[in-house]
């Protein structure tokens, strides 16, 4: 369990810094982040955020049922 704990603060971590990234992109209209940069940075955090929901789904579940 603590593995996975570990493993949502990692994801979240990740997630923050494309959010901070796409932010500061929008912010000074950087011309260095293109569009295609931004998708990435987006499809990134989207799919880190379904697996943090995944594995709060599965931390649930274990807490749930005890084992």
């Amino acid at each position: 369990m603590e593995d996975k704990i570990a493993d949502l603060y990692l994801q979240l971590q990740e997630v923050r810094s494309c959010i901070i990234i796409l932010q500061k992109a929008i912010e000074n209209e950087s011309e260095e982040i293109g569009l295609s940069d931004i998708n990435n940075y987006l499809t990134i955090a989207l799919d880190k955020t379904n697996n943090i929901i995944s594995v709060y789904d599965s931390i649930q579940k274990t807490l749930s049922t005890g084992d």
